[in-house]
């Protein structure tokens, strides 16, 4: 766990990627400004965005300070986040991939308790799709709506899988542009699901 400012900035020294995740707001230009002066290492930069072009300034700025400086950059948009992964995998490691006791345990709502673990157990498939068609259901209504059912969809996007697809971004050697969506599954994308994934948009 890094937390302190030393421990950021010694983090950053050594660093060969960056991933950044922004929910609803975005980071503000001036940090970004800050990681990337402080990472003399580093060689793609990742951004966890939303669907729908809410952070396409903060989008369009990072790309552009990654262009300056010859870094590849990736986006990766989700659309609702859910589910709480990552679970301990049962006990022949590939199974339970999703469930997290100690996320579910904080919701308090019954039903959405449900979905939640339900999304983590048959809704690990993944769905990418290239740049940003689809818009973001999220509101009050939107949300409501997204925690009854845990059926996938162009819109919602387990926590797992915009963890797994920006660690696949990362590695590679030039940026994507691309959009995630919930699929049926019960486990989570391989390594090389996501390589193949990847690939079959951009190319």
């Amino acid at each position: 766990l890094v937390s302190t400012g030393d421990e950021i900035g010694d983090a950053l020294d050594v660093a060969d990627a960056i991933i950044i995740v922004c929910e609803e707001k975005p980071m503000e230009n001036s940090r970004i400004d800050l990681l990337l002066a402080n990472a003399p290492l580093v060689k793609h930069v990742g951004l966890l965005s939303r669907h729908g072009g809410g952070l396409k300034n903060l989008e369009n700025y990072l790309a552009s300070k990654c262009d300056s400086a010859g870094i590849p950059c990736s986006i990766v948009r989700a659309g609702i986040l859910k589910g709480g992964g990552p679970g301990e995998g049962g006990e022949d490691g590939r199974t339970e991939w999703g469930l997290a006791k100690y996320y579910d345990n904080t919701i308090f709502d019954l039903l959405e308790a449900r979905t939640s673990m339900a999304f983590d157990k048959f809704t690990l498939g993944a769905k990418v799709t290239a740049w940003d068609p689809f818009p973001f259901r999220g509101g009050i209504i939107g949300i409501s709506q997204s925690n009854q059912s845990f059926d996938p969809s162009d819109t919602t996007t387990a926590r797992t899988l915009a963890a797994g697809a920006l660690l696949a971004a990362v590695r590679r050697d030039s940026g994507i542009d691309v959009s995630l969506s919930s699929a049926n599954g019960k486990i989570p994308p391989t390594r090389e699901d996501w390589d193949n994934l990847l690939d079959a948009v951009m190319y």
